[in-house]
């Protein structure tokens, strides 16, 4: 459960950094090993279980919970899964999106995704 809690820390840290942020998380499994066929997919935003902004997304701790029993496979169930953590820049939140200028933007937030790559890499 710690880890748990340190992992949503740096997430709440990274998202006070990013436009949105998500998680998407897809389960698959394979018929051959070139052929998969996806099972299903979540994705929510970062929002929902703890909120940046008052009224912009509707509180739903019930996404968290639901990935999290995914992930901790508490079922007899071998799968194969994959979590993203996706960030979404907006048109209308970011007008200068088709400007040269707005590559700085894109730098300082995928440097902003550094300190949760360094937590989830496994040495």
């Amino acid at each position: 459960m710690l880890i748990m809690r340190e992992f949503l820390d740096k997430v709440f840290m990274l998202r006070t950094k990013t436009p949105h942020l998500y998680f998407e998380f897809v389960h698959r499994h394979y018929l051959q090993r070139r052929n998969d066929v996806m099972d299903g997919i979540m994705e929510f935003d970062v929002d929902t279980i703890q909120a940046k902004e008052k009224g912009v997304v509707k509180l739903n701790p019930a996404w968290l919970a639901g990935l999290r029993q995914i992930i901790c496979n508490e079922g007899n169930y071998v799968y194969n899964g994959q979590l993203m953590i996706r960030t979404k820049f907006f048109y209308k939140d970011h007008p200068k999106i088709k400007t040269a200028d707005f590559k700085e933007k894109i730098v300082k937030t995928i440097n902003s995704f550094n300190d949760i790559y360094q937590f989830l890499s496994v040495e």
